[in-house]
């Protein structure tokens, strides 16, 4: 399910992969442009996310969840079950 204003602005349907259940919060950024972005089930991306893929992607595991404001830049790798907060280090 998606909240209100979600951004999603990718080149291609190709370069957005999601399976089952998912979760997009309110006011959710996905920059996916010519990258690309892979959401395995049940990936929850709370209100106010960022995702910006860079050259081979984004990949979010099964059941991670990204809380309200978390940031994603970049290449990255993210496993299943992974809770991801902003300013937590």
């Amino acid at each position: 399910s998606y909240g209100k204003n979600v951004v999603i602005q990718c080149h291609s349907k190709h370069h957005f992969i999601f399976s089952d259940k998912q979760y997009i919060g309110s006011s959710a950024k996905l920059m996916i442009g010519n990258s690309r972005l892979v959401l395995k089930n049940e990936v929850s991306i709370h209100a106010n996310s960022h995702l910006a893929p860079e050259r081979s992607g984004i990949h979010i595991g099964e059941r991670t969840r990204l809380q309200e404001g978390a940031r994603v830049l970049g290449e990255v790798s993210i496993g299943a079950d992974v809770i991801i907060a902003p300013h937590f280090y």
